[in-house]
């Protein structure tokens, strides 16, 4: 018997709070049955607050619905108040290792390392830093953050638990510019699953159809999008701009498009539980975000049939070769971007070959399986480190 396998996970613990749906959401709704059909056994342990139980069920009822063997614990604050609910959860079961994600339970489970508590290793996932600092920076490390109790938090947990896992080679830089990296860290993509595949449009829709599927926040590029718009209006009057999201930009957007005279052009459907099925409706997809931690709306775009155009920032830029799967604009330039999506729109020819271009690299890169490898293979150095 060799080493790696001696080291492999029987059974893997994956942790976290759950007050939204969002990224770190969905990756478990991918990765942990992909784990399982790894033969290694998976659980999830779901905290959340009353006014989010809706959430954490519905996550939870998807696990389970996948063989996936859930708990609960709810909590009221930050400092968790019932510390020894989770110590006798983890002292009544033998995991092999323990994955956490987002910062609540990241720092619950970095303080149980520190103070010895918990003896099992721990590894988490860097789904990216905080919204405010990306609407404002994207993911170019300031140095001023270290005045943050943020920072601070950040900090003790990368220090205390026993693997980074770096969602991008964007997020990667940035902890690292940060110094808030670890020893023991791995930068893994996002995959996939490749089924609800559509083909790419013959030609556009009469009215052809922009879409931009994400939060209303700062670091999205809403505002980009909309100013793309108006440059475009005069050369394509039936051209419209769908929103898909909500968030704490809302209102300042809507009151741009206002001030553009676009209110009939950009149509804000708020959140929808069927984006897969609304996605294949449009015709591009414009993803203006001025830094990206990962983003899985490129995935849903190019299984939706849709070219892409995006700004040449991290993570977009590595998952989009410009003119290979996607065009890439100038970093938050509307004239830039306008510009790319003109080619797009005048184009079959080239919206074609992206759009396959696009959907064969899911296949080859970013696909359940491959995403699954990385995972355990990063468990089997982090277990076999810790003995």
């Amino acid at each position: 018997m060799n080493k790696s396998q001696t080291t492999s996970p029987e059974h893997i613990l994956h942790v976290i709070a759950i007050n939204g749906i969002g990224g770190a959401e969905k990756l478990l709704l991918d990765l942990l049955p992909a784990l399982q059909e790894k033969q290694v056994k998976v659980s999830c342990l779901i905290f959340y607050k009353p006014a989010t139980r809706i959430h954490a069920e519905s996550i939870g009822k998807e696990l389970a619905a996948n063989g996936i063997e859930v708990h609960y614990i709810s909590y009221e604050s930050a400092m968790l108040g019932n510390k020894k609910e989770l110590i006798a959860f983890l002292s009544a079961r033998k995991f092999s290792i323990i994955h956490s994600h987002l910062k609540h339970t990241d720092f619950w489970l970095a303080r149980l390392k520190f103070k010895g508590i918990l003896k099992m290793p721990v590894v988490t996932t860097m789904h990216g830093y905080r919204d405010k600092f990306h609407g404002r920076y994207g993911l170019k490390w300031k140095s001023g953050q270290v005045l943050t109790s943020y920072y601070w938090l950040s900090k003790f947990i990368s220090r205390n638990v026993d693997g980074l896992i770096m969602i991008s080679r964007g997020i990667d830089k940035l902890y690292r510019d940060a110094h808030l990296g670890n020893k023991n860290s791995v930068v893994i993509y996002h995959g996939t699953s490749l089924h609800g595949m559509h083909p790419v449009k013959e030609t556009l829709s009469k009215a052809p159809k922009l879409v931009l599927a994400g939060r209303l926040t700062g670091f999205k590029g809403h505002i980009y999008a909309i100013k793309a718009v108006k440059i475009l209006e005069k050369e394509f009057p039936d051209l419209q701009l769908h929103f898909f999201g909500t968030g704490p930009e809302e209102s300042n957007l809507k009151e741009a498009v206002k001030k553009n005279q676009l209110e009939e052009k950009v149509i804000f459907h708020g959140f929808v539980n069927n984006l897969s099925e609304q996605m294949p409706q449009h015709d591009v997809a414009v993803v203006p975000s001025i830094g990206e931690p990962f983003g899985l709306v490129f995935f849903d775009s190019f299984k939706a049939g849709l070219p892409v155009v995006a700004f040449d920032v991290p993570a977009g830029n590595e998952i989009i070769t410009h003119g290979r799967n996607g065009l890439l604009a100038e970093t938050e330039n509307a004239t830039s971007l306008a510009e790319k999506l003109k080619q797009l729109l005048t184009d079959n020819e080239l919206r074609k070959k992206l759009v396959e271009n696009s959907q064969e690299i899911l296949a080859s890169d970013f696909s359940l399986d491959r995403m699954a490898s990385d995972y355990l293979r990063f468990y089997r150095k982090t277990i076999s480190a810790d003995k």
